[in-house]
């Protein structure tokens, strides 16, 4: 492995970093850098700038640097416009380097002709939707999952060559369990956006079958619900809020704080993710976050979730296309908490995989190779 690497890392600019108002991929990058850094690595963090943060700061052997950034939008148009600007005010502050990872859409054709800002690396946190072929210079694609890896393959088979599985990571010193923490056998959860493309309102149908056959379960669903911050808006929460009308739901606003978040994981006995997100789920974060801390997973169908999940052994998942798929949300749900006493040695196993030192080892490997191109 190359020693000494300079490595840029540009977070994109909705959201700030480290993840004081959410973001699985913020969170994960807040956790990498210092691992790069601690490794020897000399690592710059561009990210968007947060009245409580400072501008620039030296922490964790990191540099910080922030400024500009906004919120998120409905409208898919002003999202570019924005992203277009913050990256062009962006490349001229950016320190040479030998690798620049971006998890920016914009930022790569900006910096094309840029060639001192280092290697180019996109980080795939989402499915790519053709913005692959604008891009005038890549040298190198971290996709989050196979799944995603296969996306670019078939989108731009050109770049197949240069695409690596790099999977996010989970702090294992915050998500894990707790013997001291008692364990409700009839708590399940969801953490997560508040959007259509979460399967929240098939969610509250399997419940409604999951309460009729025990009514002592209850479920929490904690996350964001503001446009700003993913969520699909006011409307669409209160469309779920009657969905759920007379059955016991807890509604919770968003947890940031990462301690916090893993302790209300440790309370409950299954964690359930049916997202529908053919088009944009990639690797799926939290459930992984819940595994870790002892909620056995449940998930839909999706082929990204495969990268961890192995129905039976750490978890479950059910077929989102069925022909009723609150009944298959269910059965599932069900199997899952039948083995949730006897999970716990394959949820751990699989935790550790991911766990920050283990990916950041993977990533730097990756880095030093794409670093020699």
């Amino acid at each position: 492995m190359a020693a000494n690497l300079k490595i840029s890392i540009c977070t994109g600019p909705i959201l700030p970093v480290p993840a004081i108002k959410g973001g699985a991929v913020h969170r994960f990058w807040a956790q990498m850098a210092p691992a790069f850094a601690s490794a020897g690595h000399d690592v710059h963090v561009y990210a968007r700038a947060d009245a409580s943060q400072r501008d620039s700061e030296f922490s964790d052997h990191v540099h910080w640097h922030r400024a500009g950034g906004y919120a998120q939008a409905t409208s898919a148009l002003w999202n570019m416009a924005r992203s277009w600007r913050d990256a062009r005010h962006l490349a001229p502050r950016l320190a040479p380097a030998d690798v620049l990872i971006s998890n920016d859409i914009a930022l790569p054709r900006v910096i094309a002709k840029r060639p001192e800002t280092g290697r180019l690396i996109i980080a795939l946190g989402r499915q790519p939707k053709g913005q692959l072929r604008w891009y005038p210079r890549v040298d190198g694609i971290a996709a989050a999952s196979q799944s995603v890896a296969e996306q670019v393959a078939l989108q731009a088979p050109a770049l197949a060559t240069c695409t690596t599985v790099l999977p996010y990571a989970i702090d294992t010193s915050v998500f894990h369990t707790d013997a001291a923490t008692p364990r409700d056998a009839d708590a399940l959860l969801f953490a997560g956006r508040l959007h259509p493309e979460k399967g929240l309102l098939l969610l509250i149908d399997a419940f409604r079958i999951l309460h009729a056959r025990r009514p002592s379960r209850r479920l929490r669903i904690i996350g964001p619900w503001q446009t700003a911050q993913g969520g699909a808006g006011p409307a669409f929460r209160e469309a779920l809020r009657t969905r759920a009308l007379g059955l016991p739901v807890q509604w919770s606003e968003p947890e940031f704080d990462a301690a916090r978040l893993a302790a209300i994981y440790r309370e409950h006995a299954v964690f359930l993710y049916p997202s529908l997100a053919e088009q944009g789920e990639t690797f799926g974060l939290a459930p992984l976050e819940a595994m870790a801390c002892g909620a056995v997973p449940v998930t839909s169908a999706l082929p990204c979730f495969r990268d961890y999940l192995k129905p039976g052994h750490n978890g479950d998942m059910f077929d989102h296309r069925a022909e009723n798929p609150a009944l298959a949300l269910a059965d599932a749900t069900e199997r899952a908490l039948a083995a949730a006493g006897s999970a716990g040695a394959a949820l751990h196993a699989t935790s550790a995989a991911f766990s920050v030192p283990a990916v950041a080892t993977r990533w730097l490997e990756a880095l030093s190779n794409w670093s020699r191109v």
